[in-house]
């Protein structure tokens, strides 16, 4: 597996991530900390969410096979 970086990540649509995970290429995790990542530094301008379950989803994409 490649490490996929956060600029390569954000340049992704969802078939092309989808792709990646399919050929195992990047795992379930690994998108999932770039998703947060973002997720944390766009929140104090965009105001996106009301709670992010950062634990949950991490616990949940290890369960990903």
């Amino acid at each position: 597996m490649k490490e996929l970086k956060k600029k390569e990540y954000l340049q992704l649509d969802a078939v092309a991530m989808a792709e990646l995970l399919h050929k195992k290429e990047v795992s379930p995790k690994e998108l999932t900390l770039l998703a947060l990542e973002q997720l944390e530094e766009v929140q104090p301008t965009l105001n996106l969410a009301t709670s992010i379950r950062r634990e949950k989803v991490l616990k949940e994409a290890d369960e990903i096979k």
